[in-house]
């Protein structure tokens, strides 16, 4: 299966001084990885999610490896697309970043410093490859970082409509603050006491609570086969959504925690009391920017609430770190995380409509189709 099959041109598309490269999963070259690495290390942090360790794993049939390029070859970003013909229920053939289940954010990897070279050559040259798409859909960026900030600057300046396709409010924490001002302030009393007296019943029996980091790689490896274990005796095993449930998803977690390890942007944290593991979770953290990924905890222990522990525990860790901004990447409804963590990051769809005779037309429509059937539902 390739691009053609679908009537979805492949060439290079010129812009001014960059250049648009579409390239398919299986013409991924060695030093293609070399250039997708390279860039990771100079890109805008918090991209985690699109980072070769983890990113490649998601691209197969009909999905391809969008790079901007300089003359030079050097990458100035890249993003994952596929192409779909459906917005929501409404008929609509558009150009999409790709976005997992596993996936919490869709932000590019964009080299500091360009990102409104990036978009501008992105939008204009899937624009110039034609085929029928009528936009761009973006999911899942974060409303105030360097790169939605760019593609928002690169819409306005270039009259480009930009719609807001659906914005979520996800509980974060902010580094540099009093963990027991911000414990006492969150937290109400009764659950406080009621921790606390659970915190002092495991240590009694099990020994003093601690968090504890790998970091070494032979530590990191033991690690991933300790918490896929854990994961998949628990709830989640029983429910067939543990990582080591499926071979894909297993495969997925080993090369997103061993890549972002090498990289330096992993936070693999376990909660011991004593000698015990109580439970595990997995961060990553760059720079200012750190967002959550995968948590577990042994079930044996569940009357000491050891998914609760290990949040107040990380919840210190991140208090500790000043300038650090936290994404939870939880769900909006989980009220564990949202009584403790009160600060919120806004995450974002988007959609760019494109350039043309019809094309604007159409997709101005599709917009319009779509707003009023939201208000027809009480929606907006």
């Amino acid at each position: 299966m390739n691009m053609q099959s679908f009537g979805w041109p492949t060439e290079v598309v010129p812009n001014g001084a960059a250049q648009l490269r579409l390239i398919e999963p299986a013409s991924l070259t060695e030093a293609d990885q070399i250039a997708w690495d390279e860039l990771a290390w100079a890109s805008e942090p918090g991209a985690f999610f699109a980072h070769r360790w983890f990113l490649e794993l998601l691209l197969g049939p009909g999905r391809s490896l969008a790079v901007v390029e300089s003359p030079a070859g050097l990458w100035l970003g890249s993003i994952a697309l596929e192409r779909v013909d459906r917005l929501g229920r409404l008929p609509a053939r558009l150009w999409q970043g790709v976005k997992d289940a596993n996936q919490f954010l869709g932000s590019p990897l964009i080299r500091k410093g360009h990102g409104a070279d990036f978009w501008q050559t992105l939008v204009s040259g899937l624009e110039g490859l034609g085929g029928g798409a009528i936009g761009l859909y973006l999911p899942a960026l974060p409303e105030e970082s360097e790169t939605t900030k760019a593609l928002r600057h690169v819409c306005h300046c270039g009259d480009r409509p930009l719609e807001l396709i659906r914005t979520i409010n996800r509980a974060s924490h902010m580094g540099g603050q009093s963990f027991a001002a911000h414990f006492e302030k969150n937290m109400p009393a009764k659950r406080r006491s009621r921790l606390a007296s659970l915190a002092r019943q495991v240590e009694a029996e099990l020994g003093p609570l601690r968090l504890m980091q790998v970091t070494e790689k032979d530590e990191v490896s033991e690690w991933i086969e300790q918490f896929l274990a854990m994961e998949l005796a628990g709830w989640k095993g029983q429910a067939g959504s543990a990582m080591a449930c499926s071979a894909r998803t297993e495969h997925l977690f080993r090369s997103a925690v061993a890549g972002a390890a090498d990289q330096g942007v992993a936070l693999c944290l376990t909660l011991y009391a004593g000698d015990v593991p109580l439970a595990r979770s997995m961060q990553f953290i760059d720079g200012s920017v750190g967002c959550g990924f995968k948590t577990c905890y042994d079930e044996a222990y569940s009357r000491y609430a050891p998914g609760l522990q290990l949040l107040l525990h990380i919840t210190q860790y991140i208090s500790e770190q000043p300038g650090l901004h936290f994404d939870s990447c939880s769900t909006p409804d989980q009220d564990s995380i949202n009584g403790l963590w009160t600060d919120r990051v806004s995450i974002n769809d988007y959609c760019i409509g494109f350039r043309g005779f019809g094309r604007s037309q159409m997709f101005e429509a599709v917009m319009l189709l779509r707003r009023l059937w939201h208000r027809s539902k009480g929606l907006v």
